[in-house]
């Protein structure tokens, strides 16, 4: 496919620089063919390169110096291959109005024809959100004689809370309890006040 690209890029382009230029109100010059040829031949050198911007520069340099239609084709080819669909047209269009008894007038409106298609606007689908329910996994039944242990649950700060006022209330009770049976076991103590009685 490439090369039947080059080769028609070749033969338009040689076509294009040999004939007279029908559109234009006076026959071009030989520096503007020169100038014509010389891009030409950059151009086509680029675009088998697959440097699609430097052909297509030089493309347009060629229809500066020779407005012929068959370079409009060279530019929309080259914008093709660069996945410029939107330019692509635009300048098929332009060959198409400016070579109305163009050769490949046939493939070059199948082109056009596709790329519209690929740049009309696509249909939205509307789609409706599926409503989901949870879904029971299948487990397998434990081996015999497996226990499972229950999952442990972290404490939570209220347990916790729970636990240390009840260890501080067993302490202050365990306290008082072993200071009255410390007091209430003791004898009699004698003091300055007391005085020991024989």
């Amino acid at each position: 496919m490439e090369k039947v690209i080059a080769r028609s890029l070749l033969l338009w382009g040689l076509i294009g620089l040999s004939s007279p230029v029908a559109f234009a109100a006076e026959p071009p010059s030989a520096a503007a063919k020169a100038a014509a040829k010389k891009a030409y031949e950059q151009g086509t050198a680029f675009y088998k390169k697959g440097e699609w911007d430097q052909a297509i520069e030089q493309f347009e340099l060629c229809y500066k110096s020779l407005p012929q239609p068959v370079f409009l084709f060279n530019i929309a080819q080259s914008h093709n291959k660069a996945g410029r669909p939107q330019q692509a047209l635009t300048y098929y269009k332009r060959y198409l109005s400016d070579a109305p008894t163009a050769a490949n007038r046939a493939e070059v409106e199948t082109t056009v024809a596709e790329l519209e298609q690929q740049l009309a606007p696509k249909p939205t689908v509307q789609l409706t959100p599926l409503e989901t329910y949870p879904v029971e996994t299948a487990t397998e039944p434990p081996p015999m004689g497996f226990v499972a242990k229950p999952a442990r649950q972290p404490i939570s700060k209220k347990t916790w809370l729970i636990i240390a006022g009840a260890a501080g209330g067993a302490v202050l009770l365990g306290t008082a309890i072993g200071l009255g049976v410390y007091f209430g076991t003791r004898g009699p103590t004698v003091t300055v006040f007391d005085p020991v009685t024989p």
